[in-house]
């Protein structure tokens, strides 16, 4: 588990366009996201959709 200085310089970094600290960000947050939804919606596939979908408007 990352701590909060580790996140805090892979943000900054992803927010600069370096793709490997977005995507240690992803792998870091993609369960804890999805386990997140799927507790507040019906349906799991609900949930990766959600899940799918953050990590999208998470790039823009």
């Amino acid at each position: 588990m990352m701590n909060n200085n580790e996140i805090t310089t892979l943000v900054l970094k992803a927010k600069n366009g370096d793709k490997a600290s977005f995507e240690k960000l992803y792998k870091e947050f993609y369960t804890k996201v999805y386990y997140f939804a799927k507790q507040n919606v019906a349906a799991p596939d609900i949930a990766e959709d959600i899940t799918a979908e953050r990590s999208i408007l998470s790039k823009e």
